[in-house]
């Protein structure tokens, strides 16, 4: 079939639970799960029309990989970039990868260069906790509601443009009930009265976003330069995270003998919702430990991509966070000032080692 492609993602994550080290829950390792389960991760038609300026996507997908994501967001080892804002999972009900459902997708190319792209997604958090969506939850039994994003840009590669860029503005609105942050069903702080959560119903969001190259040492092919990125998030009033900002540089090529590594540096900052820091105090101050817990997060992630060979990659970052939220702690502790994390990123790409095609999805 002309312009028509199936992809078949199947994903297998096995590990623990970051936040515990590192006291924050919202910012995870990429590849952490959110279950230890063997599933797809997509399973959809993928279809080009008029002459590739209408794409089309159906059927079991997430959305985290065609709105909110910019090129260099996965040199970085930690998801309040790769490949999204941190926001962008945090304040809906949509699937976050590897889990997976129903969805449509379309995105119309006026020209080369830009893109108006949307789509509807099934809510169902029972993907996150099921055994494996490969044989069950096929079906609409567990859906919650709908999660609807929009985006518009301008987008240049290698092949158009010798300093790449893109620009975009985006947002979406997400209508499953979800839990209040702070209050039961009667209207009181849930930490002090108990009793079930509070049921609120509609969430949206709006980002803006930019990766820009702004240097390059030559115009050859090895399309060594220094891109810089960043952008910002702003969520309704009972959403989690109500701001979000970031900025960072993504050095390719830093050393002319390696043109293939690249220096990577990023600084974030986010604001929680009123209702959660209160929520987060009162868990705090009942289980004995005094203060105000603080009602934003930073994070700096700063690594290495040095790449070994073809298809192989050792990545090692170091990640300080300042205030970290502690958000699903049964006691946060208000006085935990920063938390501070080394580590090692292995990756081999068997296309790349062992020169197999490559298929890209096309967005």
């Amino acid at each position: 079939i002309p312009g028509a492609g199936l992809h078949i993602v199947v994903d297998d994550r096995v590990g623990g639970y970051y936040g515990k080290f590192s006291g924050s829950n919202t910012l995870t390792p990429q590849t952490f799960g959110p279950n230890e389960v063997l599933q797809f991760q997509e399973l959809d038609w993928d279809q080009s029309l008029f002459d590739g300026h209408v794409l089309l996507l159906i059927g079991r997908q997430s959305p985290v990989f065609d709105f909110d994501s910019l090129p260099v967001a996965c040199n970085f080892v930690f998801t309040n970039t790769c490949s999204n804002f941190t926001p962008f999972f945090v304040n809906d009900s949509a699937a976050i990868a590897p889990a997976s459902t129903w969805g449509a997708r379309i995105s119309i190319h006026p020209t080369e260069e830009t893109y108006l792209r949307t789509g509807i997604y099934e809510d169902d958090p029972y993907a996150y906790t099921q055994a494996s969506n490969l044989t069950n939850n096929w079906g609409f039994g567990h859906a919650t509601g709908s999660f609807v994003p929009v985006e518009i840009g301008y987008k240049t590669d290698f092949s158009t443009d010798p300093y790449p860029r893109v620009y975009a503005i985006g947002g979406f609105y997400d209508d499953s009930p979800y839990p209040d942050p702070l209050l039961n069903d009667a209207g009181l702080p849930l930490p002090i009265y108990g009793g079930t959560a509070r049921q609120d119903q509609g969430r949206e969001s709006l980002y803006v976003m930019f990766q820009q190259m702004v240097w390059r040492p030559d115009l050859s092919v090895t399309r060594r330069g220094l891109p810089l990125f960043g952008g910002a998030m702003f969520g309704s009033n009972q959403s989690e995270i109500r701001q979000y900002y970031q900025a960072g540089f993504s050095d390719q090529g830093p050393f002319a003998s390696r043109p293939h590594d690249s220096i990577n540096f990023l600084v974030m900052y986010q604001v929680f919702n009123q209702r959660l820091v209160e929520d987060q105090t009162l868990l705090a101050n009942l289980g004995g430990s005094p203060g105000r817990t603080s009602k934003g997060e930073t994070d700096f992630e700063l690594n290495y991509l040095w790449q070994v060979g073809a298809g192989v990659s050792i990545q090692p970052f170091v990640e300080y966070i300042i205030h970290p939220d502690q958000i699903g702690f049964a006691v946060p502790n208000p006085r935990l000032p920063s938390s501070t994390t080394l580590g090692m990123q292995f990756a081999i790409a068997l296309p790349d080692s062992l020169g197999l095609p490559v298929f890209v999805r096309k967005n």
